[in-house]
């Protein structure tokens, strides 16, 4: 095993964006990884690291290879001896790059790779299985409820019960990331929106929940040698009247 590192970035999902700027960060630290692009058609790409680094405004403009794709499919590419030989770091984001499908891929093909796998991914992508999964742990989470687009009427109700009884909700997909989505709710004007963002996704379900106001801390967690490490404390700290949405994430 030749232990060359390959940077897979791209992907189907909306965050593809985010995952374009995740991989040109990982890129600059690791110079000498190979750079293979992950498109939406499928296709993937071998992309020269300059290339990469050279994509200005990641988080609006997309990524697109100048060059001929080298395999059809992720999954193809997968079974190619260069893959095989490798330890991949996954710069990606939402969908099927973040739910617990491609790493199964990975995990048939037994390819190394970065972050959690695919049985951890699949039950915490999902906020309503990752909520069920802490509660019995005596882990605190916002009283919820989940609607979708399927019955308006039912959700617009739904929703005007949930916003008696808390002043305040967060509205945001149940399996997606990056705060796409996401809206604070106050009032029957906010619900509007909401259904909207229903009406257009109706095969989505949306998580409401009693809005919680505090301090937000990011404690990530890697495993070395079978030993749990904290690495250091971020703490999220919003401007003023800015919701911590797409645009007040990245833009």
């Amino acid at each position: 095993m030749n232990n060359n590192v390959i940077i897979l970035f791209g992907g189907e999902s909306r965050e593809r964006l985010v995952s374009t700027a995740t991989a040109q960060n990982i890129a600059t630290a690791l110079p000498n990884a190979s750079c293979w692009f992950w498109d939406t058609d499928d296709k993937v790409y071998q992309i020269k690291h300059e290339t990469l680094i050279a994509h200005e405004n990641p988080f609006v403009k997309s990524f697109t290879p100048a060059n001929e794709a080298k395999w059809s499919t992720l999954k193809s590419a997968l079974k190619d001896d260069e893959a095989k030989e490798s330890v991949f770091i996954l710069a990606m984001h939402g969908g099927k790059s973040e739910d617990g499908t491609v790493q199964k891929w990975f995990e048939d093909e037994k390819i190394v790779y970065t972050g959690s796998d695919s049985h951890s991914c699949a039950i915490t992508f999902d906020k309503t299985k990752a909520k069920k999964i802490i509660t019995p742990l005596r882990i605190r989470t916002p009283d919820s409820i989940v609607v979708n687009g399927s019955n308006l009427e039912k959700a617009n109700q739904e929703l005007e019960t949930f916003l008696q009884k808390h002043s305040k909700l967060a509205f945001k997909p149940v399996a997606d990331g990056s705060s796409f989505g996401f809206l604070l709710i106050n009032n029957s004007r906010d619900i509007k929106k909401a259904l909207e963002q229903l009406a257009e996704s109706p095969n989505t379900s949306f998580l409401a929940e009693n809005f919680i106001s505090g301090t937000e801390l990011t404690i990530g967690v890697i495993e070395d040698n079978g030993s749990l490490i904290a690495l250091p404390c971020t703490e999220i700290r919003a401007k003023k009247d800015r919701i911590f949405d797409y645009n007040g994430k990245y833009l």
